[in-house]
């Protein structure tokens, strides 16, 4: 109990504290290591503030808001041990995975990698106007692009990253998005992805996943794209936003013989957009 001009101010103090307890309890709960969920959104009451959890406990997440999402096994290359092979920390599987769990130089809530979707929106239109196309996104992360493809109406979204604390992350960013039904979100390396997936995808839009593919050492950045190669229709779009390939590389691996370029981006300022059309 305060006092001021011989007035106590108890009650503003109490007052003050309930509604900071309303907001706490109506709002957001912090869920260990900064993993926040919308409880409100969820339907969820909380009993209890969650001090300390592993894996097995965070799995109620995944049992309210992530049955929109399929949970797959993973399917990768040992990227860890390749650490030693890489062109800089922004190619090592270790960076990264540090980072989507909240150890990174970045922001591990979400992060529009090079520009957002308003900047993208205009080529991704001219280019992928069916909204019931097939869509691959590749090394997803933390960026919130799946929630701009659904508000624009695309439903048939399958990402992946090769690092199970980017695919947590990415679940919690769709976990408010009522219109996650047809999205698929995997654990997977994208220099070996699934057989089944031959000629799958109508379209891929990569934002920053060969630059760092790139970046962890000689010949990886040429066997994704292969598999990219390999999953996307014949006719199918490829959008890359690329700041860190050399040119001379992409040329190479985008060769005539299986792509058209549609949209050269060495010239952009910021980062490239490159266009390719699937032959």
């Amino acid at each position: 109990m305060l006092k001021a001009n011989g007035k106590y101010i108890f009650l503003p103090i109490v007052a003050f504290i309930f509604f900071l307890t309303v907001i706490l309890c109506n709002g957001t709960v912090t869920v260990c290591d900064g993993f926040t969920v919308r409880l409100k959104h969820l339907n969820i009451i909380p009993t209890h503030r969650v001090k300390e959890c592993d894996r097995e406990r965070l799995k109620w997440r995944y049992d309210y808001h992530l049955s929109a999402v399929e949970q797959v096994g993973t399917n990768l290359v040992n990227p860890s041990e390749e650490d030693g092979n890489a062109r800089s920390q922004f190619g090592t599987f270790e960076y990264w995975d540090q980072m989507y769990s909240g150890m990174g130089d970045f922001p591990r809530d979400e992060y529009s990698w090079y520009y957002g979707w308003e900047t993208l929106k205009p080529i991704w239109m001219t280019h992928v106007a069916d909204r019931s196309l097939k869509i691959l996104i590749p090394g997803v992360g933390n960026d919130p692009i799946l929630v701009d493809l659904l508000q624009a109406g695309f439903k048939d979204l399958t990402a992946f990253d090769y690092t199970e604390s980017a695919v947590e992350r990415q679940s919690d960013i769709l976990s408010y998005e009522t219109a996650a039904e047809g999205v698929r979100l995997l654990v997977r390396d994208a220099r070996q992805l699934d057989e089944e997936w031959a000629q799958e995808f109508d379209a891929i839009l990569e934002k920053g996943a060969l630059d760092a593919i790139y970046l962890s050492g000689d010949g990886n950045l040429e066997k994704a794209v292969l598999e990219l190669t390999r999953v996307t229709k014949t006719g199918g779009v490829c959008i890359s936003i690329s700041g860190v390939v050399p040119d001379e590389l992409r040329r190479h691996v985008f060769d005539n013989q299986e792509w058209d370029w549609v949209r050269d981006g060495t010239t952009d300022l910021k980062a490239g957009c490159f266009v390719f059309r699937r032959r």
